[in-house]
C-alpha cells in the first residue's frame, strides 16, 4: 500500500492536477427535421460511442485467461474494497459513494467480451520534475515556452528535442528511462545526476538546437539562447494508481502512466490527441491533398471494482478514427474559393507555415476581395519577388488568406494578406467537424483493425517503458457475465405486443383489426402547407395527404378535414410566405395543424417555422421528401402521424414493466422523473451581445404518468454547470405540474443529468443538485408534506466502454478463435453485438460501485453498433434497491418513446431534454435574425455600468412553453 504522506500529497495534487489530462468532447450538428429524428445525442459526435476492437492473447501466453469465475492476480494488495477506503483517503474523494446496491441476478447470464485489459502494477519509485524552457533573445526580456494544447503540439515537439539535448550534454542517459509530456512535467524512473545535481539549470545557445527549431524562435539576424529549468518536484510510487477512484481528480500518477502508456507509440511516430487519450497511426500518410483518414485507438486508465470487489487497474482500449487535413500546398485543399463563406469554415483557425519565409501564422479569415486588388496589387507583386515567380503563377482572381496579428504594446490589430499558393499546410491538424465525413465500421471490422494497431505499438506486446514504470498489460480482454433486462409489455387500446429482438428489438402498431392508439387525438382541419417556387412536387404532396388519410385510420385518429396551399410568391420569400401564412391563423378561433411539405431539408425555412409555431400557438410538422417516403408500408413509416398524434395532446402506447419498479415506472407509480441537458447553440457573439446556451428539461408531469414533457431555459455560456436560479425554478415549476394533474405528492424524485464528465460529477452532487432540491422542498415545506426520497444519476453516451460477443452462446469463445502464427495473438471470427437491454455490473464498472454499463439498442448511425449507456449514481435514498430496479426503469424508459414502434437507445425523459434543449436554441437563433432583419432590437437590460446585456428573462419568457398552450404537450 502507498505511504499515507504519498498518499494526501496525491489527494491535494488531484485538485491541481494538469488540463492536459481532461478529456475532450466534440459536439456534433443534428439535422433540422421535425420528422422524429432517431433520438440521439444533441452533442455526440465523438465516436467513442462506436464499437471498438480488443485483441487476443497468444496460446503460449503467459496470464491465464481473464474471465469473471478467476483470480485477478493484479492487485497489490489483498485488502477488501472496504478496507481500501479508510480515514486517510477521504481527501481523495470528491463525492462520497452511495451504497452499494444488490447485485444483478440471472440464471442465464450472458458472457461478454469487453474492452477492458487487466494492468498487472509493481511497486517502482519514480520521480516527477517540473520543467520550464524559456527563450532569451539578445536585448530582450525571456519568455517561457508553452506545449499544455494541441495548438502548440509542433511547440511539444520542440521542446521534448531541447530538454533532450541538455540532458545529453550533461551525461549519458541512456539507461534513465524518461517520459515528458512536452510541456512543464518530466517523470524517470532514476534520480537524474545532472553535472552532478539533483536538478538542471542550463542554457543552450541557438546554434546547438536543429536549424528548424532554431527558424521558429530567432529571426536570422537575431542571436539568443533557451533557458532551463529541471527541478525535483516530488517523489511518487507507480502502485499510487490503485488508489485511484471514479470519485477523485486524475493524480500525478495516473499522468505519469498516461503517457509512459504512449511513449513507444510516439516513437514510431504515432500522432497523439490533445487529451492524450488517443493514438493515430499517421506513419502511412502520404496524401498531399484533400483529407487523411487516420487509424487508432483510446486507451483509458481505470481502477475498477475487480473480483470481490478488490481495486483493479484496467486500460480500456476503444478503435478511433480521425480526419485531418493533408498537408502539403494550401493550394491543394479542396476548398470552393468562390464560395467565401464556405472557404472561411474550411479555413479558420487552420496553422499555416509560409513557404519561403518559413514563419509561422494561423488563418484568421480570406479576402473579401480578389487578391490582385488588396493593397493596389501590392500583395502581389511582393510574392512575385518572395517566389521569384510570374503573376501567371498565382491565382489572381482567388481570395487571398487574411491573417489577423495582435499588438499588444500598441492594444491594436493589424491584417497581414497571402497569396493561397506561398502557404503550406502544417501536419496533424483536425478537419472541423461540420466537414468530416460520417465513416462507419462494423463491429467485427473494428475488432480487427484495432487489433492491428495495437500490435505496432507494442501496446499489448512485451514493453520495456511500461515495465520500467511497472506496469505490464494482459494481452486478453477481459469477460464479465451481463444480465438481459426484461423488456416491458407494449400495450394499446384492444392490442398487446412484446418486442421482436429479430427486429431490432422493435414491435408491430396497431391497426384496424388489432387495437387503437390509447389516446388518439381528433384533428378538425389539416393544412397542408407546400411552396411550389422551392420544387416542390406537387404528387409528393399528395401522397402526403393520402399518407395521413389511410394511417390516421388506421390507429383511431380522427381528422375531419386535409386542406392544401401553395405559399409560391413572386414577391417574398419562403421563409416571409410562412411567417405571414401563420400570421393569419394565429387569429382563428379554431385554428389548423399545418404540415410544411418540402422537397429537401431548408434549416433556416425549419427554424423559423417553429418559431412561428412557438409565435402563433399553431401545432407544425416539418417534412422533407428526401426523408419522408409517403408510399412505404404503415408499419415502417409510422412515426410521422405517431409525432403528429402527441403534439395534439394524444397519447400513443403504454407499458406493463416489471412489477419490482411498480413504484417507480406505471400506472401505480408516484415518482416524479427529471432530467435535464445543457446544449450550446449554433449562435456566434456578435455584437454588443453574449453567447448564450439552452438548458432542457423532460419530465412526466401530466396526468399520465408515463407521458413525457418539456420545456427550456435560457442561461449565459459560461460552462457546462446549469445556473441555481435556473435549476430552482424550474424545479418548482415541474414539481407544480406534476401537483395539477396528478393530484397528489410524489413519494419519490429522480434527477437525471445528461452527459457530464466525471471529473464534473462533484459539480452536479453539491451544485445543482441542492439547486433542485430547494426548489422541491420549498413546496414541500410550504404544504408541510414528508420530504421525498431523492435519486441522483448521471448517464453519459460519450465514454470508453463497449461491450460484445460471440455469435453462439454457452461456450467458450475460444471455439470461435483462429490463431495468427506470426504473432501467437488469437482473433474471434464470430464478434457481434452484445443484445439489446443488457447490463453489466460487475469487475469492469467503478471500483466503488456506482456504475452500470447499460446497452439500449443499436445505433443506426454507427452501423448498426451497439449503444452502450454509463449510468452513475451519484445519490439514492433508497429510492432503488437493486441493479435490477434501476436497469428494469431503465429499460421500461428506453421503450417509452411515443414516436418510435422499437426500443430507442436513450431513455424517454433524456430524449426530452435534448430535444427542447435543441429546439431552444433553433427558436433563438431565428428569432435573433428575425430582429435583425426587421431592425428590431432582442430583448434587452442594463448592468451595473450601464451596459447592455440580454435580459435572458424575458427572453425565455418570450420563446420557451412555459406559458404557452403548449406547456402540457410533449411539442418537441
Amino acid at each position: 500500500m502507498p505511504s499515507k504522506a504519498n498518499k494526501k500529497k496525491a489527494a491535494d495534487e488531484r485538485r491541481s492536477a494538469n488540463s492536459v489530462a481532461g478529456a475532450a468532447q466534440i459536439p456534433a450538428v443534428n439535422p433540422p427535421e421535425d420528422i422524429a429524428p432517431e433520438p440521439t445525442s444533441s452533442s455526440s459526435s465523438n465516436s467513442e460511442s462506436s464499437s471498438s476492437s480488443s485483441p487476443y492473447s497468444s496460446v503460449e501466453s503467459t496470464y491465464p485467461f481473464t474471465s469473471d469465475s478467476e483470480l485477478p492476480g493484479s492487485s497489490t494488495s489483498d485488502a477488501t474494497f472496504d478496507s481500501l477506503i479508510t480515514d486517510d483517503d477521504t481527501n481523495s474523494f470528491l463525492y462520497p459513494p452511495p451504497a452499494k446496491l444488490e447485485h444483478l441476478q440471472d440464471f442465464n447470464p450472458i458472457e461478454i467480451v469487453t474492452n477492458s485489459y487487466l494492468m498487472k502494477v509493481e511497486p517502482v519509485k519514480c520521480y516527477c520534475y517540473n520543467v520550464s524552457i524559456s527563450v532569451k533573445r539578445n536585448g530582450m526580456d525571456s519568455f517561457e515556452l508553452s506545449g499544455l494544447t494541441g495548438d502548440v503540439r509542433q511547440r511539444q515537439r520542440d521542446l521534448s528535442e531541447i530538454l533532450r539535448i541538455a540532458c545529453r550534454n550533461g551525461e549519458k542517459m541512456e539507461k534513465i528511462v524518461k517520459v515528458y509530456d512536452g510541456a512543464t512535467k518530466l517523470y524517470t524512473t532514476k534520480k537524474l545526476k545532472i553535472f552532478q545535481l539533483d536538478s538542471i539549470n542550463a542554457t543552450l545557445d541557438q546554434s546547438e538546437v536543429p536549424e528548424m527549431i532554431r527558424s521558429r524562435y530567432f529571426h536570422p539576424q537575431n542571436n539568443g539562447s533557451f533557458l532551463l529549468s529541471v527541478t525535483l518536484a516530488d517523489v511518487l510510487i507507480s502502485t499510487d494508481v490503485l488508489e485511484e477512484t471514479s470519485l477523485s481528480i486524475c493524480s500525478p500518477v495516473t499522468q505519469m502512466l498516461r503517457l509512459a502508456l504512449q511513449e513507444e507509440a510516439t516513437t514510431i511516430g504515432f500522432l497523439i490527441s490533445d487529451d492524450g487519450n488517443k493514438m493515430f497511426d499517421r506513419t502511412h500518410i502520404e496524401n498531399s491533398y484533400g483529407m487523411d483518414l487516420v487509424n487508432g485507438f483510446g486507451a483509458q486508465f481505470k481502477i475498477a471494482k475487480g473480483i470481490k470487489r478488490k481495486g483493479e487497474a484496467h486500460l480500456i482500449l476503444t478503435y478511433e478514427q480521425e480526419q485531418l487535413y493533408a498537408s502539403g500546398p494550401l493550394s491543394n485543399l479542396p476548398v470552393n474559393w468562390k464560395d467565401l463563406s464556405a472557404a472561411r469554415s474550411y479555413l479558420k483557425g487552420l496553422h499555416v507555415q509560409h513557404i519561403y519565409s518559413q514563419q509561422f501564422f494561423t488563418i484568421s479569415d480570406v479576402s473579401d476581395v480578389p487578391l490582385m486588388t488588396i493593397d493596389n496589387g501590392k500583395v502581389l507583386e511582393k510574392a512575385m519577388e518572395q517566389a521569384n515567380r510570374p503573376g501567371t503563377y498565382f491565382n489572381r482572381t482567388w481570395p487571398a488568406i487574411q491573417v489577423n496579428l495582435l499588438n499588444k504594446s500598441k492594444g491594436r490589430q493589424r491584417s497581414l494578406y497571402f497569396p493561397i499558393e506561398t502557404l503550406k499546410v502544417l501536419p496533424d491538424q483536425k478537419l472541423p467537424e461540420e466537414n468530416i465525413t460520417a465513416v462507419v465500421i462494423d463491429t467485427s471490422t473494428r475488432f480487427s483493425e484495432t487489433r492491428k494497431i495495437e500490435e505496432k505499438t507494442l501496446l499489448l506486446s512485451p514493453n520495456p517503458t511500461l515495465s520500467s514504470f511497472g506496469m505490464t498489460i494482459n494481452p486478453e480482454p477481459i469477460t464479465v457475465e451481463g444480465f438481459a433486462v426484461s423488456p416491458p409489455t407494449i400495450m394499446y387500446n384492444g392490442y398487446e405486443t412484446i418486442l421482436d429482438f429479430s427486429r431490432n428489438a422493435s414491435w408491430l402498431p396497431p391497426n384496424n383489426h388489432k387495437g387503437t392508439l390509447i389516446a388518439p387525438a381528433r384533428m378538425e382541419k389539416v393544412l397542408l402547407l407546400y411552396n411550389s417556387s422551392e420544387n416542390t412536387n406537387k404528387r409528393k404532396v399528395d401522397g402526403v395527404k393520402t399518407y395521413l388519410i389511410k394511417s390516421s385510420k388506421q390507429i383511431g385518429i380522427i381528422i375531419s378535414s386535409i386542406d392544401e396551399e401553395d405559399l409560391a410568391s413572386s414577391i417574398v420569400t419562403p421563409v416571409e410566405a410562412i411567417e405571414q401564412k401563420m400570421n393569419s391563423l394565429q387569429k382563428l378561433s379554431v385554428k389548423p395543424i399545418v404540415i410544411y411539405a418540402t422537397e429537401n431539408d431548408n434549416r433556416a425555412v425549419y427554424k423559423n417555422l417553429k418559431l412561428q409555431e412557438r409565435l402563433s400557438e399553431v401545432v407544425t410538422q416539418y417534412i422533407s421528401f428526401n426523408k419522408f417516403p409517403a408510399t412505404r408500408p404503415f408499419n415502417s413509416n409510422s412515426r410521422n402521424i405517431l409525432k403528429l398524434n402527441v403534439k395534439c395532446g394524444g397519447f400513443n402506447h403504454r407499458l406493463v414493466a416489471d412489477e419490482s419498479i411498480s413504484h417507480l415506472w406505471g400506472d401505480s407509480s408516484n415518482t416524479l422523473i427529471i432530467s435535464y441537458d445543457v446544449r450550446f447553440p449554433d449562435f456566434k457573439k456578435s455584437g454588443i451581445y453574449e453567447v448564450l446556451c439552452t438548458v432542457g428539461f423532460g419530465y412526466n408531469g401530466t396526468r399520465i404518468p408515463e407521458a413525457v414533457i418539456g420545456d427550456f431555459h435560457y442561461q449565459l455560456a459560461n460552462n457546462e454547470q446549469v445556473d441555481s436560479d435556473v435549476l430552482t425554478y424550474r424545479a418548482k415549476f415541474m414539481l407544480n405540474h406534476y401537483l395539477s394533474s396528478r393530484k397528489k405528492f410524489p413519494d419519490h424524485v429522480i434527477i437525471i443529468r445528461d452527459e457530464i464528465s466525471q471529473d464534473q460529477h462533484d459539480m452536479v452532487r453539491f451544485e445543482e443538485f441542492p439547486a433542485i432540491q430547494k426548489g422541491i422542498m420549498e413546496i414541500f415545506d410550504e404544504k408541510k408534506k414528508e420530504a421525498p426520497s431523492f435519486a441522483l444519476l448521471v448517464i453519459n453516451k460519450r465514454h470508453s466502454h463497449q461491450l460484445h460477443t460471440t455469435n453462439k452462446q454457452g461456450k467458450l469463445f475460444f471455439d470461435f478463435c483462429f490463431v495468427n502464427f506470426i504473432t501467437g495473438y488469437m482473433y474471434i471470427s464470430g464478434i457481434s453485438n452484445v443484445p439489446p437491454l443488457t447490463a453489466i455490473d460487475r469487475r469492469v464498472v467503478s471500483k466503488e460501485g456506482n456504475e452500470i454499463i447499460f446497452a439500449s439498442t443499436t445505433d443506426p448511425k454507427i452501423n448498426k453498433n451497439m449503444r452502450v449507456l454509463l449510468i452513475t449514481i451519484l445519490l439514492n435514498e433508497n429510492v432503488f434497491k437493486t441493479n435490477n430496479e434501476l436497469t428494469q426503469l431503465m429499460a421500461a424508459m428506453c421503450c417509452a418513446n411515443q414516436v418510435f414502434t422499437r426500443v430507442v437507445q436513450l431513455p424517454e425523459t433524456i430524449i426530452a431534454a435534448e430535444s427542447y434543449a435543441k429546439r431552444g436554441a433553433d427558436l433563438f437563433d431565428a428569432y435573433y435574425l428575425k430582429c435583425r432583419q426587421e431592425d428590431e432590437p432582442l430583448p434587452e437590460g442594463l448592468d451595473g455600468t450601464g451596459g447592455k446585456h440580454l435580459d435572458l428573462t424575458k427572453l425565455t419568457e418570450l420563446l420557451s412553453y412555459e406559458s404557452s398552450c403548449f406547456s402540457t404537450t410533449r411539442i418537441v
